[in-house]
């Protein structure tokens, strides 16, 4: 630092600074700069420097809840002209700032069956005035907000155990509501899996999350984001797919799952809504069939999509005790949640156990891609406002005669029409106003002319671009005019097309086990011999015929490579295959050299067996491939 009236970085501290800001966030060089690995090294100069650098301590903050964890209008009661245009909830501000001062307020009084008389009378006048001043699930959401942001995350909830048969006559709570509350304000009586002292039961990472001695930040930021979205499901109301994801998923059977690239209905012996919602272990969207449409969605607008649809399940596993029963089947694949291939073994032995560890998975991997395109703080911001935009956008649409946002998508119309929508109104929208909702919080935290030039150094660092921006930029609704559904998908297909190497080894082994080797065994044999014992029987035959010994070298050869194919098949599409019975998609096991003759040749039957040649079927271009479903690591 340079000594002067009015400090300044020099040049190598402020590139320095500056990277650890944009790599992480201020909290985290603040924090930093008071770690023991720091202060061991030079603590004056840590210490000099966290006091030039440090941020307004007005600002109501913890050591695990930062403002980007926060829903937007819970961040400060002043908003300026300028900030208008990022601002989603502008009539919010105010009453949360007001609300919270009361709830706090209210929790200081001794009197316990008069304490909550100022919230009452505050929230009479809101509700009472005409118009209304706020609408009752706004104040829900609000007080849900201050429940979670003050009282669980500073584990002070027993200045809270009356609130609830406080407000619940006034603010009108249904059945659903009063779960959520309860949940929030007394967790180990009314969350379902809670972890407790003395249990015997299986302790699973969803419940973990909610443990109020949580510490772990990764975990934390999660759990955040996860009640900020219920809090916003209940501002929307009743009247959107969320909803039913966190409190019906039952009714979602024979309808169009939102975000599902199945383009097919959800049944239990069918197609589960997590078939469609596959992301590959470096961030893709894997489609299930190759009819992109244009209305499809994309990467990186299906990371707050899966977040939010699978974070109402987990929810949904959170409230209710017959959460497997309702998920487990009808709603997420049995096979896939049940898988124990090293890869994707899911810990636990119970099956709400695995249920939750798989649908947390979802919450870990999009949230974790997400924050690989910028920055964790970055990731919460922009998931944070897609549910705030959604949440608006649920009650504008709400009288609308034509609402693209649904309880349920009946037609794949429906679906694929919301989606659009989502991308162009909700996801892009939000990641345009990033800049500027980031510009906010730096506002409300940052109060010295030092704060402001190191921030503005940061804004004007060019970055590096990479194929993951250009592929966002691809899908952008500002680029929908241009010419490039070939590019966009050549692009969504290049998984598919790496499978298309194996066509060759396939159409070997085919020709083997159906040209060859046909005439050897009797068709009684057929389903009792295994691809060991007729390959033997081969090498038996041909070596006797020396008009083509000169091709028995290559048998094993073919096999082995015919072998490899189908599981590594198996392994691109998740172990499901189309047609099985009744034309549907059904699961397939892997192959080995004693697999049944019978389960690799074509038959009579054309619902069973056959493997080989449907999943050669499944690698023709003219035919819709049912099943570009890469697994992703799913476990935990």
């Amino acid at each position: 630092m340079d000594q002067k009236d009015t400090p300044e970085l020099n040049k190598n501290v402020e590139l320095f600074l500056s990277i650890i800001i944009a790599k992480k966030s201020w909290i985290y060089l603040l924090q930093l700069l008071k770690s023991d690995s720091v202060q061991r090294v030079n603590n004056l100069w840590a210490n000099n420097l966290h006091t030039l650098l440090k941020t307004n301590e007005t600002v109501q903050m913890t050591k695990y809840l930062h403002l980007c964890h926060q829903i937007q209008f819970t961040l400060s009661p002043l908003i300026n002209e300028n900030q208008m245009t990022s601002i989603i909830f502008p009539k919010l501000h105010q009453p949360y700032d007001e609300l919270s001062k009361i709830v706090d307020s209210c929790t200081k009084d001794n009197i316990e069956q008069q304490c909550w008389t100022p919230l009452i009378n505050w929230l009479r006048l809101k509700l009472d005035s005409n118009p209304h001043l706020l609408e009752k699930n706004e104040i829900k959401t609000m007080l849900l907000l201050k429940i979670y942001y003050t009282y669980y995350c500073n584990n002070e909830l027993s200045k809270l155990k009356t609130l609830l048969v406080a407000v619940e006559g006034l603010l009108q709570l249904d059945s659903d509501e009063i779960r959520v509350f309860r949940a929030l304000l007394e967790p180990e009586q009314y969350m379902i899996g809670y972890p407790k002292v003395n249990n015997n039961d299986e302790p699973n990472a969803l419940n973990n999350l909610f443990k109020l001695d949580c510490k772990d930040d990764d975990e934390l930021c999660i759990r955040h984001t996860l009640v900020n979205l219920m809090a916003m499901i209940i501002l929307g109301g009743k009247n959107n797919f969320l909803w039913t994801f966190a409190f019906s998923p039952l009714t979602l059977q024979n309808t169009f799952g939102f975000g599902s690239t199945t383009q097919q209905i959800i049944t239990t012996n069918g197609v589960h809504y997590d078939c469609g919602c596959v992301i590959s272990m470096n961030g893709d969207l894997m489609r299930y069939s190759t009819k992109v449409t244009a209305t499809s969605l994309n990467v990186p607008a299906v990371y707050p999509v899966y977040f939010s649809t699978f974070g109402a399940m987990a929810w949904h596993a959170l409230l209710f005790a017959d959460c497997v029963k309702n998920l487990f089947g009808p709603v997420l694949a049995t096979h896939a949640i049940n898988d124990n291939t090293a890869d994707v073994r899911l810990a636990g032995q119970s099956s709400r156990t695995k249920v939750c560890h798989f649908v947390r998975a979802r919450l870990l991997s999009t949230f974790l891609f997400l924050s690989l395109n910028s920055t964790r703080d970055d990731a919460c911001i922009l998931l944070n406002g897609c549910f705030e935009q959604f949440a608006l956008s649920t009650i504008n649409q709400a009288q609308a005669e034509h609402s693209w946002i649904k309880s349920h998508y009946r037609t794949l119309d429906e679906e694929l029409t919301a989606e659009s929508n989502y991308q162009t109104k909700i996801f892009f929208n939000v990641r345009t106003q990033l800049p500027n909702h980031k510009a906010y919080i730096n506002n409300l935290l940052l109060q010295s002319q030092i704060q402001s030039k190191l921030q503005d150094f940061v804004t004007n660092t060019p970055i590096m671009i990479q194929y993951s921006h250009f592929k966002t930029e691809l899908y952008h609704p500002r680029n929908s005019h241009l010419r490039l559904n070939i590019l966009r998908h050549a692009l969504d297909s290049t998984d598919f097309l790496k499978m298309t190497r194996f066509i060759y080894d396939l159409s070997q082994f085919y020709i083997l086990l159906h040209q060859t080797y046909t005439q050897l065994i009797q068709e009684e044999q057929f389903l009792t011999i295994s691809l060991k014992e007729l390959y033997e029987i081969g090498q038996t035959y041909y070596k006797y015929q020396q008009q083509i010994q000169h091709n028995d070298i290559n048998h094993l050869t073919i096999i082995n490579n015919g072998i490899k194919a189908v599981n590594e098949y198996h392994a691109f599409a998740n172990g499901l295959i189309k047609p099985g019975a009744c034309d549907a998609t059904q699961y397939f096991d892997r192959i080995t050299l004693d697999t049944p003759i019978s389960y690799l040749v074509t038959g009579g039957n054309y619902d069973e067996g056959d493997i080989i040649m449907r999943v050669l079927s499944l690698n023709d271009w003219d035919i819709d491939m049912h099943n570009v479903l890469p697994r992703y690591n799913c476990g935990i």
